[in-house]
């Protein structure tokens, strides 16, 4: 199965690409892409537009992808409003609980390098350590991450927050 990576006009997305390791990726935006050699380009539509998550849905079954993972502030949002939906299809989106967005989606982010992508409470990629604790058991989702006065920090990993 495929996944799909958003915001491919950013470098950021590439980053991701290469932490997960997964050969089958799909790499969407919504603007249109130079052609590169061995990558795999999607135009999806922006996140403001009224059929942005079925949009997203049927391209996800056209290209057998199974999970996505936005990077883009709004497609979060966007997407978290159709969970339900693209599980019904066995469609993963690796995006932070509900409650988890409501609560920290504004918080000023800080620029560090290391990343941390968790899904269902586990980490799949990343430098974090199997041992950090994560607040939420079943978290899921891209995260930049740092160790403040002893205590981890963690913000979402989207193309808005850093410079690129």
């Amino acid at each position: 199965m495929a996944i799909l990576i958003t915001a491919a006009a950013h470098s950021l997305a590439y980053r991701l690409e290469q932490i997960l390791n997964i050969t089958d990726v799909f790499l969407g935006d919504q603007n249109d892409l130079p052609a590169i050699p061995g990558k795999k380009f999607l135009r999806i539509p922006p996140a403001s537009s009224n059929s942005f998550s079925h949009e997203i849905l049927s391209a996800c079954l056209d290209h057998n992808i199974s999970e996505i993972y936005p990077l883009h502030r709004d497609e979060i949002i966007e997407l978290s409003k159709s969970r339900q939906l693209f599980e019904e299809y066995g469609i993963s989106l690796i995006i932070a609980s509900d409650e988890w967005l409501k609560n920290n989606l504004n918080i000023s982010s800080f620029i560090t390098s290391n990343l941390a992508v968790l899904k269902d409470g586990v980490i799949k990629a990343g430098n974090l350590s199997v041992t950090a604790a994560f607040p939420g058991e079943k978290a899921s989702g891209v995260y930049t991450w740092i160790v403040l006065d002893n205590v981890m920090k963690y913000n979402l990993f989207v193309v808005e927050d850093v410079e690129v």
